[in-house]
């Protein structure tokens, strides 16, 4: 006991020697001679930002030593170490069908696999049942997620951006943290009514009051880099996107000391790699922060959905837009992932909007290019349309990605391999696209399925959606973390904003009941993107007669087992029985 006490009091000097670091890199950022006033103030801030950040480090990082040390706990690793066992198992089986040479030989691996699929969903229960039990790992989870929270919420800005992409990790953090982060996605700390007067005068050279015929002084939703004002602009209901006062000048200092601090946790805790978070929020961040930039993105959706009207996105008023005030019209809607209130107050199926969801982020994707890459739970809201249907309103148009014709159509064949369980068509679009021999992990984080279920689809006769499959989830990002880094290395970097989409769509479809097939919806795409590049009618029509085939026996198999479960049937068990397609749609 004494050598750890002895351990915990040098983990709590260099923890604090770490914190008294990166505080006097925010000291280092004092402002030169040239600044402006508010610029002074408001790097001053970005000192008092550091500081909590570097006290907050201090304390998470000597909690979990704490518990790492001084738990009397002894965690029955059993579970765990059968659940690595299994996996193991999967992963080989996975590669003997993959290589298998004849029927016999594929058909002896694909029982060999199925036994290893029961056997990881069985250890992945035992593992999510002990989590479930409150544990000193629990508690600190809890502790260290508030004081977090907390932290982002009195820093603002790029923290709360990092914390609302973590709320959306629940596949990969514990549920402490993004149960916690999810108030920050429509919740964050609110600007002083004296700093929005002051944004707006600035920009728009006139008081709200004098620039807009009525202007709410308490914002109707606050988030990162922003909050929103309902207002009256010319006689009509608008939407008023104010910058957070000051960010604009300390946004690239907090975002490089973010970095810092995660660098410093990762030394201290080699299982913790978030570093690609940040990296992914960096380079985009100042096109974020320049609302004319998303007025132009805005327009350029509206143009996309115009034939669309199952989807609405807001018209922007060029007359009340600057750099930092954003003027659009009022657009009413229910946030996406509430989905007893879609079902119970709007009267409207979940799985419906979940699909429609999905439908217009894969058209972004594979057909226009120009991708909105944030559509978390606030910035996409659902209503019911004059015809009963769902009807999504696109918010938030500050982050987006223009994906060139040679890596869109890549990007739709890997998919459309993705979901025939086409592995040749995996490997070679993978391989386009820089991930190398690292394909089967590739495939496997696309998808969020073990490498066998990519190869053997027909194994996954139903979503998976339960604590079971978190808990496998988060056993196979641990055990392949460095190589997932190798691959986010390797990927182009366009690719990256896409990774995030993706995670926010994860999100909002399995808040909505996750039976979307997504894998159908994402297929289609592909083939009619494919199609539009290379003309070639005969191979698309085989693949859409295929997926219409496959939607056919889902409703079919759906409908019966829809008094015992909700889950839907996936793609890959209808894809199984088909021969792979060639390489052009």
């Amino acid at each position: 006991m004494a050598a750890a006490s002895q351990r915990a009091i040098r983990l709590l000097a260099g923890a604090n020697v770490a914190a008294l670091g990166t505080l006097g890199a925010a000291i280092a950022l004092k402002p030169d001679g040239d600044a402006t006033t508010g610029g002074v103030v408001a790097q001053a801030e970005a000192v008092g930002r550091a500081a909590r950040l570097a006290g907050t480090l201090a304390v998470v990082a000597a909690d979990y030593k704490g518990v790492e040390w001084f738990s009397n706990e002894t965690k029955d690793a059993s579970a765990s170490e059968r659940l690595k066992k299994a996996m193991a198992e999967q992963e080989l089986s996975g590669l003997e069908v993959e290589r298998a040479k004849d029927a016999a030989a594929r058909e002896a691996g694909v029982r060999r696999a199925a036994a290893a699929r029961e056997a990881v969903l069985r250890e992945s229960a035992a593992v999510a049942a002990q989590g479930s039990a409150t544990t000193p790992w629990n508690a600190a989870h809890e502790r260290n997620a508030a004081r977090l929270l907390h932290l982002a919420r009195a820093n603002g800005g790029v923290y709360v951006k990092i914390a609302q992409h973590c709320a959306q990790l629940d596949y990969l953090l514990p549920p402490e943290y993004t149960t916690a982060f999810a108030s920050c996605l429509d919740d964050a700390a609110r600007s002083s009514w004296d700093d929005v007067r002051a944004v707006v005068k600035e920009e728009l050279g006139a008081e709200p009051d004098e620039a807009f015929d009525a202007f709410e002084r308490e914002p109707i939703a606050s988030a990162s880099l922003a909050q929103v004002h309902r207002a009256v602009w010319k006689g009509r209901d608008v939407a008023v996107k104010v910058q957070h006062r000051g960010l604009r000048e300390t946004s690239v200092g907090d975002l490089a000391l973010c970095g810092a601090a995660v660098g410093v946790f990762g030394k201290l805790f080699p299982a913790f790699r978030m570093q690609w978070v940040v990296d992914e929020i960096a380079p985009h961040l100042p096109r974020e922060l320049d609302f004319v930039a998303e007025a132009a993105n805005c327009r350029r959706c509206a143009k996309t959905f115009e034939r669309w009207p199952d989807v609405v996105v807001p018209e922007v008023f060029d007359e009340a837009t600057s750099a930092r005030v954003l003027t659009m019209s009022w657009e009413p809607g229910v946030n996406g992932t509430r989905k007893d209130e879609i079902r119970d107050e709007l009267g409207l199926d979940p799985t419906a909007v979940a699909a429609l969801v999905s439908t217009a982020f894969a058209f972004l994707t594979f057909h226009d290019g120009h991708v909105h890459c944030d559509p978390h739970a606030a910035n996409v809201l659902v209503r019911a349309s004059p015809a009963g249907r769902p009807q999504l309103v696109l918010l938030d148009h500050g982050l987006y990605r223009e994906l060139d014709d040679e890596f869109r159509l890549e990007w739709a064949r890997l998919w459309r391999a993705l979901a025939l369980a086409d592995v040749p068509g995996i490997r070679e679009s993978a391989e386009a696209l820089g991930v190398g021999d690292l394909y089967p992990l590739f495939a496997a984080m696309l998808t969020q399925r073990p490498w066998d279920d990519v190869v053997n689809p027909d194994l996954d006769s139903l979503r998976r959606t339960g604590a079971a499959d978190d808990a496998m989830l988060r056993e196979y990002a641990q055990r392949y973390a460095q190589e997932i880094t190798v691959v986010l290395d390797r990927v182009p970097r366009q690719l990256l904003l896409l990774l995030k989409m993706s995670d926010c769509l994860r999100h909002l479809d399995r808040s909505l009941g996750g039976t979307t097939n997504t894998d159908v919806v994402t297929a289609h795409a592909c083939a009619d993107a494919l199609y539009a590049a290379d003309g070639r009618l005969r191979s698309y029509l085989r693949v859409k007669l295929r997926l219409w085939a496959y939607e056919w026996l889902s409703a079919f198999r759906g409908a019966n087992l829809a008094r015992q479960r909700e889950a839907s049937v996936s793609v890959p068990e209808m894809t199984s029985g088909f021969a792979k397609d060639d390489r052009g749609v």
